[in-house]
């Protein structure tokens, strides 16, 4: 091996141990086993979804928590279908409609929590099926003062080959934002499944972690909960029973609008070591592009490629295997590696598309 050759693959290796420290993150975990009852404000921004409010609907209603204890709130984002009239009539739902002068998810959430009585904010999206005991499970680690922001699992699920290439690109987010959690370094999180307490809400909001952005509210206040109250206040619940299951994207543009807002939110990160992350992510991919490119025209290199590929291909095994057992996966293993060689294209693609393309959501140029 060149020195050349040497140095370059630093950078995988130093991506290895991120992903090896992941997967340890995941095995710390705490179980949370202890009931909790406390008063819970869900709250859902919607826009345009008639097609998932029923099962959205149906699935709140069949929550085992205590009802005199749960607050349900819908805020309707100027939807242009039948969503807010679906939901008008039903008793359990607290059901609001943005003003004229506000839009966006940001403000529908903002809206919901200026009306929200409880001492948890629990969100989650209109696409979503809601396990029966979602709220009592996630609730659970709020027994523990010291815990101010809890981040929840989320499995993609749909029919057909599109459906389940996004299901096991998403099980690799998981993992890292739960093991990345597990050692004290949160770095990401999804609004599909969060609970944070309402007090820790508005103390982060002061802060104004990514004010700028059109989304990411989930991201920044988890950097902010973490800033404010220290890295040991926020946890991710693995349980089971709290899995919260999202629709697969349709199609391949939709896929990588949605990838492109979540790629966007680092521009605002404002700590060293998730930009540090995210960079040697992006660099470990585009290494092993290059490499493959620079075998084109230069034999030997081929090799290099190869060393890239199989460093790369084992650390993220080893930090998705955790979450494959946990989301009852693990058959899923070879489809994974036969999807390997293809990842670093989508991943360099949507980093550099984020820097520069424009984004539509719902209908909205963004």
């Amino acid at each position: 091996m060149d020195k050349l050759s040497f140095l370059i693959l630093i950078i995988p290796c130093i991506y290895a141990l991120m992903m090896i420290a992941f997967a340890f993150g995941w095995l710390w975990l705490p179980a949370y086993r202890n009931e909790c009852r406390k008063s819970v404000s869900i709250i859902i921004a919607v826009r345009n979804e008639e097609e998932n409010i029923p099962q959205l609907l149906q699935g709140l209603h069949l929550q085992s928590y205590p009802t005199h204890l749960l607050q349900i709130i819908i805020v309707d984002d100027h939807s242009t279908d039948r969503t807010f009239q679906l939901i008008e009539n039903d008793p359990l739902v607290q059901n609001i409609r943005l003003p004229s002068n506000l839009q966006g998810k940001k403000a529908a959430i903002q809206k919901g929590i200026e009306e929200a009585k409880g001492e948890i904010l629990l969100f989650t999206d209109a696409d979503c099926f809601l396990p029966p005991d979602w709220v009592t499970s996630m609730i659970m680690p709020f027994a523990n003062e010291k815990i101010h922001l809890v981040a929840g699992p989320v499995q993609i699920k749909g029919e057909g080959l599109w459906a389940k290439i996004q299901e096991i690109e998403f099980y690799s987010l998981m993992a890292v934002t739960a093991g990345s959690i597990g050692i004290r370094l949160p770095l990401m999180n999804n609004a599909s499944n969060m609970a944070v307490r309402k007090q820790s809400w508005y103390e982060a909001v002061l802060m104004g972690l990514g004010k700028k952005f059109v989304s990411g509210d989930d991201v920044f206040m988890m950097m902010s909960i973490a800033k404010i109250f220290g890295s040991r206040s926020i946890t991710f619940l693995k349980s089971n029973k709290a899995i919260v299951v999202t629709k697969a994207l349709r199609n391949i543009s939709d896929f990588f609008r949605q990838r492109m807002r979540w790629a966007s939110k680092t521009k605002g990160y404002s700590a060293i070591l998730p930009r540090l992350v995210a960079f040697i992510v992006l660099l470990t991919n585009l290494l092993f592009l290059i490499s493959m490119f620079w075998a084109i025209f230069y034999f030997p290199a081929f090799s290099l490629t190869i060393e890239i590929f199989i460093v790369k291909s084992l650390a993220d095994l080893v930090v998705m295997i955790p979450a494959l057992r946990f989301f009852q996966s693990l058959w899923k293993i070879p489809a994974i590696i036969f999807l390997q060689p293809f990842y670093p294209f989508y991943v360099v693609s949507v980093a550099l598309m984020s820097l520069w393309a424009r984004n539509v959501w719902k209908g909205r140029r963004i």
